[in-house]
């Protein structure tokens, strides 16, 4: 029996232990999609390409010239994207401001389009129809939120399962804590991993890790806390052990001490009697020789009385 329950926390913990690796890597992803850290990791990935294309670089300066003739009697001008059926509307503000301020709203205006548009489409048919964009959108972290809650609803299961099969329930609590930590301990280094590939395709990774290591903090709070409660249990056995003990050795110092009293009181109880038996004979032997002293002088009386009688009688 013993066999069987190891095998299976063998088992289970190794399971476990997958699956905390792949609800950590869900949640990341999920976690970097959220709007305001794609925005400034998209952005960063946007600029590096376009440093990079000196075409697109040179481009985009002999269009500034029109941009800024075009803003004398408009407002604002439009450009159309060559990825998707996007417009994305650049005011003249930053146009006049130049290319910086023009590439930051292009991407910002670009990037709510996309992130909050509607797909007809989910996770495999939007990749086998080529829409690529739907990667960086709501839709997408909204898809794996719903992954991330049905893996960790099997973790809790799992975790329900090794509490029944772990003898003493406060080593549950320490294996756990050492597992979630150990599971966490590549998210500290995971945006590190990738870094042999391409400037563009690492900047482009990047995106979906930008919050690995806030999923590492995470995995290391819950497993301190884990190691807490296993630490704090086995200190309440030992206090428990160590007060039956106490109170195991002072109720035989009690009962040491009840018959002690027993054993004196049932000696003063003879004492006692035996005082009152020696009472009692002294009683009888003074009686005793009272009456022999009695005795004794009646029987002294006696004869001197006889001889009176017969003086009387010869004087007669």
């Amino acid at each position: 029996m013993s066999f069987i329950r190891g095998a299976g926390i063998v088992i289970i913990g190794a399971i476990l232990f997958l699956g905390l690796i792949f609800a950590g890597l869900i949640y990341t992803f999920q976690n970097s999609l959220e709007y305001e850290n794609l925005k400034g990791e998209v952005g960063n990935v946007l600029l590096e390409n376009m440093a990079s294309n000196q075409q697109l670089v040179q481009g985009v300066d002999s269009a500034i010239p029109y941009l800024q003739e075009y803003c004398k009697t408009h407002s604002s001008y439009t450009f159309n994207s060559e990825l998707s059926d996007l417009k994305v509307d650049v005011s003249c503000g930053s146009i006049r401001a130049g290319k910086q301020a023009i590439v930051d709203e292009m991407v910002n205006e670009s990037l709510s389009q996309v992130y909050y548009q509607k797909y007809d489409c989910e996770f495999v048919d939007c990749l086998n129809q080529d829409k690529p964009l739907y990667l960086i959108s709501g839709e997408f972290k909204g898809y794996l939120m719903s992954k991330f809650y049905f893996v960790l609803l099997a973790l809790i299961v799992l975790s329900v399962l090794m509490f029944f099969l772990v003898e003493h329930k406060a080593n549950y609590f320490l294996i756990s804590g050492a597992l979630i930590i150990i599971a966490g301990l590549p998210f500290l280094v995971l945006k590190s991993i990738f870094f042999f590939m391409e400037d563009y395709l690492y900047g482009v990774t990047n995106i979906f890790l930008s919050t690995s290591r806030s999923t590492f903090v995470g995995f290391l709070i819950i497993g301190i806390i884990f190691l807490i409660v296993g630490i704090v249990w086995k200190l309440f056995i030992v206090g428990f052990k160590i007060s039956a003990f106490f109170s195991r050795h002072k109720n035989d110092d009690e009962k040491d001490e009840e018959d002690e009293e027993d054993e004196k009181e049932s000696i003063s109880k003879k004492d006692v009697k035996e005082i009152v038996k020696k009472e009692v004979s002294k009683n009888e032997i003074k009686e005793i020789v009272k009456q022999e002293i009695s005795k004794n002088k009646n029987e002294d009386k006696i004869p001197s009385k006889e001889p009176n009688k017969k003086g009387k009688g010869s004087k007669k």
